[in-house]
């Protein structure tokens, strides 16, 4: 097998010319120092560094294998974690009807609650539910109550932003037949718009 130089009859060869290989080790070295200079200033506790893999075989032994005297203890907290989404996302899916009628460009009173119920649903859904968990513990304090509204205040983004989707795409002539006739917004709302969903 013959080497690059022989194939090319040049035995200076290389891959980056020397004004590459400067930069690339400007930018190596660029990087390296603003690493340190991260390192440096966020504190790090080094002896917990140092320790973490001694800590991580303690958690994993203690893991593996499964305590089975624990097992009542988890069975009672994980049916406890399922009701509370239950709860939450049935009572989110009930708050979110009003709220996807709003959001509705065909169902929506005017465009200022349409903008200022969109902003809404957007900010529901683009915070985590860990920050709103956050809050929540924060206003409620620890417990059931503040993970149920936390969950809640999620869920309503997502459903009513579907609903809101879903009700736009109806078809509009049962709506216009039921206007002209003259009924009333609520009957509207209840014959053409419930009724297709």
């Amino acid at each position: 097998m013959t080497s690059i130089s022989e194939q090319f009859g040049r035995e200076d060869w290389s891959r980056h010319s020397r004004s590459q290989k400067a930069r690339r080790f400007a930018i190596l070295a660029l990087c390296a120092a603003a690493s340190a200079w991260a390192l440096g200033s966020i504190e790090v506790i080094w002896a917990w560094v140092w320790d973490s893999p001694a800590q991580m075989g303690d958690l994993f032994g203690r893991m593996y294998p499964p305590d089975p005297t624990n097992l009542g203890a988890i069975l009672r907290v994980l049916i406890e974690t399922v009701n509370i989404a239950t709860i939450a996302t049935a009572i989110a899916a009930v708050m979110s009807l009003p709220v996807a009628y709003i959001a509705a460009q065909n169902t929506t009173p005017n465009k200022a609650t349409l903008g200022l119920v969109r902003v809404n649903l957007v900010s529901s859904r683009s915070v985590n539910t860990l920050i709103w968990a956050l809050l929540f513990v924060a206003i409620f304090g620890p417990g059931v109550l503040a993970r149920i509204v936390a969950i809640m205040f999620r869920s309503i983004g997502f459903i009513g932003k579907l609903l809101g989707e879903a009700i736009e795409e109806i078809d509009r002539r049962p709506v216009e037949a039921l206007e002209a006739t003259g009924a009333s917004r609520f009957k509207v709302i209840v014959y053409a718009i419930v009724r297709k969903r």
